[in-house]
């Protein structure tokens, strides 16, 4: 799955982190927003699969409906549920962290100027 390759992602950002400019930093946090509005969304969709779900688990029910009436393809679901969730933080913790660095520019800088 997914969430395995994180660490990847992790060492791309240590490792370009030090070389990004100001604006480059600012555009990182974009994904705290645009990662919240994507969690949102999968909110959603979780709620409808869910309500597929149960429907399909009604005793009244005549037919079943949905994509998920047995253990293996509910596994399957969790699980991308599961890497969906990890690479939503994965991109949240390097949002956060550009707005660190960002904050700690700005304090040096503003340091520098006091000094002057």
């Amino acid at each position: 799955m997914y969430a395995q390759n994180l660490p990847i992602l992790d060492n791309i950002w240590e490792h370009a982190k030090p070389t990004l400019s100001k604006k480059e930093l600012t555009r990182a946090t974009y994904l705290i927003d645009n990662t919240s509005n994507y969690l949102r969304s999968l909110s959603k969709t979780i709620e409808g699969l869910a309500c597929l779900i149960a429907h399909d688990t009604e005793e009244n029910c005549k037919s079943v409906v949905g994509s998920f009436q047995d253990s293996n393809s509910v596994f399957n679901l969790l699980l991308t549920i599961h890497d969906s969730l990890e690479v939503a933080r994965a991109l949240i913790d390097i949002g956060s962290d550009a707005h660190y660095q960002l904050k700690k520019e700005s304090e040096v800088s503003n340091a520098a100027t006091v000094d002057k």
